[in-house]
């Protein structure tokens, strides 16, 4: 998540999938429905999605639908007493839920059947049979503690702290997300929140139905972005990928131009600084490009090769915005990452405590439809001027007709 924008696209699906829930149960404008039958279906479209998970070796997503799936399967086998909405129990479960949830939030993607993955696996099951055998024996004090607190006058209610803590709980994991650019961490929040919002109802099992059919919706449409950008987003600079090229140009009308932009000089910079940081400069130029191509819309075709379309416009109209994206390019430096450099934006005077500086450039080939009409063969004639412009001395823009 580069921005805020991506963050708050990352954020809002999960709150409105589990507000719709909540406006259901709220307005009671939902249909009659076999319980058990549902039940069912619920546990059979969860073992879909953790098989899923399974085949993409997404172990943290695969973990928290565990978790979930075993508060769905407690609550069908009647394991919840009625009055478990009022007991301490219910918050050691949360809080207990939320610690293991936001352990895998703060950590990195490890695989299910790894070495890391089986550890955690077993640390999960640790638990599962450590917790119980500390709980159970002291409910009487937690009972006292619990009862003594809400007893108290001025005290908010039970729902009212429950519903207080999985907000704040719900924001701890959107705030890694966004450090982190990572939108797991906001879908293990609002796994966690939907597998508890049940609680904040009557016990029934049609909330819990209610909950986990829009948890299911949600996780199936999280799966689904997961699979768009792995299939259509560059995962080093987050550019649409060549494949997201090939079906764009299929949809262009006359007129339109097509610009190839290759990095200068780029072999030199992994040679000399290693491949790490050509994945800096590649992330560098991507994000250059991403910031000051409009109207075009840029692409990460391979390797230190991009595109960019310009729909609408010849390529005497989209030589501008060429022009003025390579001054940007050439305004703004570059440092190599030292072993000591900050994650935060370099002030005045600090170039020296970041490494050495390099003059990131690109050459530009430019050709449009006029002559070329197959979208193909435009491209085909940019990378011709491309070349041209390498062979010309590089950091220039050359245009075919």
């Amino acid at each position: 998540m580069a921005n805020k924008k991506e963050f708050l696209k990352t954020i809002i699906p999960p709150l409105f999938f589990i507000a719709a829930a909540h406006y259901l149960l709220i307005t009671r404008l939902l249909p009659s429905f076999p319980v058990f039958n549902t039940s069912l279906l619920i546990i059979v479209l969860f073992l879909v999605i953790l098989i899923l998970t399974v085949v993409f070796d997404k172990s943290r997503f695969f973990l928290g639908l565990l978790f979930a799936l075993s508060l769905f399967g407690i609550n069908f086998s009647g394991g919840f007493p009625p009055d478990f909405q009022n007991s301490p129990l219910l918050f050691v479960l949360l809080l207990i839920f939320w610690g293991n949830l936001f352990y895998l939030a703060l950590s990195r993607e490890k695989g299910i059947l790894s070495s890391p993955g089986k550890t955690r696996i077993f640390i999960i099951l640790i638990q599962l049979v450590a917790f119980p055998l500390l709980i159970f024996p002291n409910q009487d004090w937690l009972d006292k503690i619990y009862f003594e607190f809400f007893d108290a006058p001025g005290n908010i209610s039970p729902a009212s702290l429950l519903l207080a803590i999985m907000g704040l709980g719900f924001f701890f994991f959107c705030a890694v997300g966004y450090i982190r650019r990572d939108p797991t961490p906001v879908t293990l929040g609002a796994i966690w929140g939907a597998s508890f919002s049940p609680f904040l109802y009557p016990a029934s099992n049609q909330v819990w139905i209610v909950f986990y059919l829009a948890l299911i919706a949600f996780v199936i449409f999280r799966l689904v972005i997961d699979l768009y950008i792995l299939a259509y987003l560059d995962e080093l600079t987050r550019l649409p990928s060549r494949r997201s090229l090939q079906q764009d140009i299929l949809k262009l009308s006359s007129p339109f131009s097509i610009a190839m932009v290759d990095i200068d000089h780029f072999k030199r910079v992994n040679d000399r600084y290693g491949h790490a940081t050509g994945d800096q400069v590649l992330k560098f130029v991507g994000a250059i490009l991403q910031k000051h191509s409009r109207p075009g819309k840029p692409y990460r075709f391979g390797g230190e090769e991009f595109a960019i379309i310009f729909p609408g416009k010849n390529k005497d109209e989209a030589l501008p915005y060429l022009k003025d994206l390579r001054e940007k390019m050439i305004q703004r430096p570059f440092y190599v990452r030292g072993k000591n450099r900050r994650r935060k934006k370099p002030g005045k005077n600090s170039s020296r405590r970041l490494g050495n500086k390099i003059k990131v450039t690109a050459s530009f080939g430019l050709a449009d439809n006029e002559n070329f009409p197959a979208p193909g063969e435009v491209i085909k004639a940019a990378d011709k001027g491309l070349y041209k412009a390498k062979n010309k001395g590089r950091d220039r823009i050359e245009t075919t007709r």
